[in-house]
């Protein structure tokens, strides 16, 4: 298992150490700093990331005689993500099937897996995530290096054409549109304690039609969870963040 990576920054975000924790996690500084300092710290560990603002402690009971700060810093393990697909009809959809919404053969899904013709539009698409792994997640966190909240967000990225609403914000890069939503921490968090499991799933919906799809067409939508994710960061560098992770991305065909 790999060793969690730390960073400490000074409060002018100036780089003062860095090094590999132990196997117990515990990580000493190479840099001197004084009760009551403030610095930054950023830990990795695999694709988990995390910053934290500590405070050097005053309290004598927190120093030891070497006039070593002891300082707990919580971290958590990435999870892994899986996500079903549910229209408001009670049809199920796997990556790259159609949703067609003229009733009909379904030839315009270009022979992908027609799992609906409802005949029927707009309709309501429900993206269910789930966290497959106990006592793992995701935490969002403050990045003080670039001064940006880096959050976990739901994508879908069309072309214009499918008419998609009820998400949070959108961005357009180039010509394909964003249509992002955050998501918060909570529900990608999936706990277990004794036998009890909290957590571990939860849902966005959105309000989906054709659009101006032409007839005997067909658009592809490309659902994606990404970690460490800004709108306004993607909106002016194209990536999500500098470390932006896709967590997971299926695709769906919206057909006329």
């Amino acid at each position: 298992m790999n060793a969690p990576t730390v960073t400490v920054y000074n409060t002018a975000m100036v780089k003062t150490d860095t090094g590999s924790a132990s196997s117990s996690g515990i990580y000493t500084t190479s840099g001197t700093y004084s009760p009551g300092q403030s610095i930054n710290v950023e830990v990795v560990k695999s694709s988990a990331i995390q910053y934290y603002q500590v405070i050097v402690p005053t309290t004598a009971s927190l120093v030891s005689s070497s006039n070593v700060y002891a300082v707990t810093l919580n971290f958590w393990t990435l999870g892994t993500f899986s996500f079903t697909m549910v229209d408001n009809y009670g049809n199920t959809y796997s990556t790259g099937a159609c949703f067609n919404f003229t009733a009909g053969s379904g030839s315009q899904c270009g022979g992908a897996s027609v799992a609906a013709k409802p005949g029927h539009s707009p309709a309501t698409l429900t993206v269910q995530i789930y966290n497959t792994v106990t006592n793992t997640g995701y935490t969002s966190s403050y990045d003080p290096i670039n001064n940006v909240q880096w959050n976990a967000y739901l994508s879908i990225s069309s072309a214009g054409a499918g008419s998609i609403s009820g998400y949070g914000t959108s961005v357009q890069r180039g010509t394909t549109i964003y249509y992002l939503t955050q998501i918060p921490d909570a529900g990608l968090q999936c706990v277990q304690i004794g036998q009890q499991i909290s957590g571990c799933s939860t849902s966005q919906s959105f309000t989906v039609g054709p659009g101006s799809i032409a007839h005997g067409s067909s658009e592809t939508e490309t659902i994606t969870l990404y970690g460490y994710f800004s709108p306004t960061w993607f909106a002016a560098n194209g990536v999500g963040s500098p470390n932006v992770d896709s967590l997971q991305s299926v695709t769906l065909k919206l057909a006329k």
